[in-house]
Formats: C-alpha cells, sequence, structure tokens
C-alpha cells in the first residue's frame, strides 16, 4: 500500500513538472532559457529596440544559457541567438497568449519551461539578467 502511495506521489509531481513545459519548446527544457519576442511586424520600433538590447551583451547571453526567439507577423521564428529548431509561429502564439495583432511582447522562459516574466515593452538586459540571477537553479551555481 505504501509503495502505491509513493508512486503516486511521484506520478502526480513528475506530471506536474513536465506539463509545465510548452510542447513546441520541450526541446530547450532543462538546458536553456528562452527568451520570445513577439511583434506583428518587422517595422515595430519596439522590436527594433528589443533586438538592439539583445545584442548589447552577446557574453551575458551565452553564460545565462540563453536562446533568443522572434516572432513576427505570420512568418517562420527567427533565432536571433541559440540553436535553430523548427518552431511554428501559429504554435508559439497559441501557448504563450499572443495573438496577431496583439503588438510587441516578450515572455522570459525557465530553464523547467515555465513562463517567468512577461512585458509589452522592450526590457533593458539588465532586467532580464535580475530575474534570471534570481532564480533558484541560478543562485545555486548551475547556469
Amino acid at each position: 500500500m505504501r509503495r502505491w502511495f509513493v508512486l503516486s506521489a511521484f506520478l502526480i509531481v513528475f506530471g506536474a513538472f513536465w506539463g509545465c513545459a510548452s510542447e513546441s519548446l520541450r526541446a530547450y527544457q532543462w538546458h536553456n532559457r528562452i527568451v520570445l519576442v513577439f511583434a506583428d511586424s518587422e517595422h515595430d520600433p519596439q522590436l527594433r529596440q528589443q533586438k538592439d538590447n539583445m545584442e548589447e551583451d552577446p557574453s551575458g547571453l551565452r553564460e545565462r544559457d540563453l536562446t533568443v526567439i522572434a516572432i513576427i507577423g505570420q512568418a517562420k521564428p527567427r533565432f536571433w541567438r541559440g540553436e535553430i529548431r523548427h518552431l511554428d509561429n501559429r504554435t508559439l502564439r497559441n501557448e504563450y497568449g499572443v495573438a496577431l495583432g496583439t503588438g510587441f511582447a516578450l515572455r522570459l522562459i525557465g530553464k523547467d519551461g515555465g513562463t517567468k516574466w512577461r512585458s509589452s515593452k522592450p526590457v533593458p538586459l539588465e532586467n532580464i539578467y535580475g530575474v534570471i540571477d534570481a532564480m533558484p537553479m541560478r543562485r545555486a551555481g548551475e547556469h
């Protein structure tokens, strides 16, 4: 009876953790943090500002295991930094609640696959780093 209880508890906890990650980003889980940058158009000034922000400190992005993906309009997602994998624009927009027509949006996804931060404006790297550096995995010395 005790064995069944322990097994059930394990499956519930494991299932909760496994369910945290977006299906389309699961390949990154436990390896990378992800910044998703959404915009309706390539000409969005907030998109340009965020891209400039992300290009300020490549070594800091690398140190924090960050992959940066831009989802612009209906086009295929673009990788500003990180390993290129097949991702679907519509799926990412649905999974992260950013409909076409929303304008600019940013999501920071932790290594566990959960959304850690949302913004509707461009974000300086220092702010993103502040959120990441306060995460338990980062404070424990893990990238």
